[in-house]
């Protein structure tokens, strides 16, 4: 198995699971080694890593893409807030009369 491409590995139900070194983790999500690693500690959505030997750690690739849709989420909410008051804002001034409307004539 290359560093960079997902492997197969079998649970005890005999249940294939895709697994990715943490290169290919790394590579999978965007990010450098250093960041996985530091999302692996730091960020509680993020998932955990498990050994398969003594030397060999992996990253399930369901639980990546799992993490990416939790990522991308956060990210248009993060987006989608401060629009949100920008909009109120506008909204509050036009009915106290502060801002002139743009209608067409």
């Amino acid at each position: 198995m290359k560093k960079t491409e997902p492997a197969n590995v079998t649970t005890p139900d005999d249940t294939p699971v895709a697994v990715l070194r943490p290169e290919g983790a790394a590579t999978y999500i965007g990010v450098s080694e250093g960041k996985l690693w530091k999302l692996a500690r730091d960020d509680p959505d993020f998932p955990t890593p498990f050994k398969l030997g003594p030397r060999i750690t992996v990253f399930r690739v369901r639980e990546l893409d799992r993490w990416l849709d939790i990522a991308a989420a956060r990210n248009v909410a993060s987006k989608v807030e401060p629009l949100r008051k920008a909009r109120a804002q506008r909204e509050a001034k036009r009915s106290t009369g502060d801002e002139p409307r743009n209608e067409a004539a």
